[in-house]
């Protein structure tokens, strides 16, 4: 036998992967860029929000004290969306 094939005598098959649940997939569309479209975060934490424009922690907090910043509040948590983290670097901008 060679290294190529299992102890019942098939040649081994690359897992097959399924598209990502609730992604309409455009046959031009790779399942990479899919997959990749779905780890990109509704909202995030202030702290992530800081990483993600590379500011520190407190910047954000300013800002979102200012009222510059806007957030939601899920119980305890207090999130940013992505949506406005976008307004807020279009606004400046402008």
């Amino acid at each position: 036998m060679n290294g190529t094939s299992t102890s019942t005598g098939r040649t081994p098959t690359a897992p097959s992967r399924k598209p990502t649940r609730g992604l309409p997939l455009d046959p031009k569309t790779t399942e990479f860029e899919a997959n990749d479209r779905a780890l990109v975060p509704l909202a995030v934490s202030p702290r992530k929000a800081a990483r993600y424009l590379d500011v520190g922690h407190d910047a954000i907090y300013q800002l979102l004290n200012q009222g510059r910043l806007r957030s939601v509040r899920l119980g305890r948590r207090r999130l940013i969306p992505m949506s406005e983290l976008e307004r807020f670097l279009s606004d400046e901008l402008a």
